[in-house]
């Protein structure tokens, strides 16, 4: 029986997607699938990447339609042996679309976390280079041999926009159980000058206008103003950092938010938080709305699909209307107030995590798809590849 060979063709610049891809390269080892990590542009990941001991290559992209980055692509393809190549953003889609037609290999994958045009009207807006972008992206999206959707939602609507439904296999993304390390979390304290029983409420993502930032920061104001002691953190890095840290100081706050920047001990900083909370505009299944439910911790989140797959209303964390503050504002007040129902909902929240979300599972699912489509196609790609 062939060994398959799967190459994973990613940004190295963080986020909760690209993180997702290198726990699940380490546990599909363990199924006998093997990884190659190909980033195409330099960043944190690339560091995790080395951290985990998962092979890769860096190749990077300079300027649209690169052919040193196709090229490359092409080679590595071959020389490797690669049998699968498997996408998760439009850039990267578009390269190893193009470079299957040149290489006449391998089968492609293609994991869809959000409807594209959605994370472009959250990022920028849709203007035209962004439109072109995404109308790119559809029109490659024959090449693909099969797409993976995080929720059953997501899928539902790809069909609605005319994704070919046997093509599309819903597996969520899923995540390593942490478990918290008492040490570790009073240097984490420490660092970050939080006194022994003071509140934590924080959030985690990209620093960019769709996670809404700054209803997490007007919220922080009003809930100063009956709560003076509380502390808030935003872990992440983005194009708005100078911006969100200029809007704590105009709101009067700055003394009392945390901007910690990019970090690589992401879980261990969430365990010092009390309350996760977040605010997004719209998102795909956010990861760390699911490491914050296996760290026990309540979640405050937007009423989103993406967000919704995993808070439980009333149960494993509050949902409040999309971008409104005083709902926001009330949840968290509530949950401040509530250090009972704060646990309650942090225990349910480790629960559901537990019998939904386990990386393992979703490695499972991940193996069993690649071989049933690799085998699939096996002789296809077999024959064209002779001719290389």
């Amino acid at each position: 029986m062939s060994v398959i060979k799967v190459l994973y063709f990613i940004e190295g610049t963080g986020g909760g997607a690209i993180t997702h891809t290198l726990i699940l390269a380490k546990y599909l080892r363990e199924l006998g699938i093997e990884s190659l990590i190909v980033f195409f542009l330099n960043g944190p990941s690339v560091n995790m990447a080395e951290q985990m001991g998962i092979p890769f290559k860096l190749l990077l992209w300079r300027f649209p339609l690169d052919p040193k980055l196709i090229f490359g692509l092409r080679d590595i393809i071959i020389k490797e042996g690669i049998s699968i190549i498997h996408t998760q953003t439009i850039t990267a889609n578009f390269y190893a679309r193009i470079v299957a037609i040149i290489a006449r290999r391998p089968i492609i994958f293609t994991t869809i976390h959000s409807f594209v045009i959605d994370e472009l009207k959250g990022t920028m807006g849709v203007g035209l280079k962004d439109w072109l972008r995404y109308k790119r992206d559809v029109l490659t999206s024959g090449l693909v041999d099969q797409f993976i959707a995080v929720s059953p939602k997501l899928k539902k609507r790809l069909v609605e926009n005319h994704f070919p439904s046997h093509k599309i296999e819903v597996i969520p993304n899923g995540i390593e159980l942490p478990c918290c390390n008492s040490d570790t979390s009073r240097l984490l304290r420490s660092e970050f000058g939080i006194r022994e029983g003071e509140i934590v409420i924080g959030t985690v993502g990209r620093l960019v206008p769709l996670k809404n930032h700054i209803l997490f920061l007007r919220g922080a104001k009003e809930i100063l103003t009956k709560m003076p002691d509380i502390k808030f953190m935003i872990v992440g890095d983005g194009v708005l950092k100078d911006s969100l840290k200029a809007a704590s100081k105009e709101l009067g706050i700055e003394d009392r938010v945390i901007f910690t920047g990019w970090r690589n001990d992401v879980v261990s900083i969430m365990s010092i938080m009390d309350i996760y909370a977040l605010c997004s505009l719209t998102e795909a299944h956010n990861i760390s709305v699911m490491e914050a439910l296996s760290l026990e911790k309540p979640v405050i989140g937007s009423d989103i699909d993406g967000i919704r797959e995993s808070v439980i209303h009333e149960q494993t964390g509050i949902l409040f209307p999309t971008d409104d503050l005083q709902s926001f504002v009330t949840a968290v007040l509530r949950l401040i107030y509530n250090p009972s129902l704060r646990k309650k909902m942090g225990s349910k929240g480790r629960q559901f995590i537990e019998g939904h979300y386990s990386i393992k599972e979703v490695a499972a699912k991940t193996a069993k798809l690649y071989s049933q489509i690799y085998y699939k196609k096996l002789p296809f790609h077999a024959i064209h590849a002779e001719g290389i």
